[in-house]
């Protein structure tokens, strides 16, 4: 069996595997490698960085196809929410001077 049949196979298992894991697991070197030809593959595999022992380290875990797609919805709607913040700021900035400018000629006249 190949690692990646044995990362995938363990993966389905409902666990997660660091670096560490895989390679006293599979005797896995470059786990990150092997999740990336997963992942080519079609495999929803969700990472983070966690710290262990003070140390920083991917930790990986299957994840299904909705979860995924809920998570790059999520991450749009973030990015848009974002946006419309920062649209809604420059607008009101821009009233603010607008206001301003009007006061001044007013004064004048």
């Amino acid at each position: 069996m190949s690692q990646n049949e044995q990362i995938i196979a363990y993966l389905k298992t409902g666990k997660s595997l660091t670096a560490l894991e895989a390679l006293n697991k599979f005797n896995c070197l470059r786990l990150a490698g092997r999740i990336f030809e997963l992942r080519c593959k079609g495999h929803v595999i969700h990472s983070t960085i966690v710290e262990i022992k003070g140390k920083k380290i991917g930790k990986y875990w299957l994840g299904s196809r909705r979860e995924h797609r809920q998570a790059a919805a999520n991450s749009i709607k973030d990015a848009v929410n974002s946006r419309m913040e920062l649209f809604v700021k420059n607008i009101e900035a821009n009233n603010a001077l607008l206001q301003k400018v009007k006061a001044l000629r007013s004064d004048k006249k």
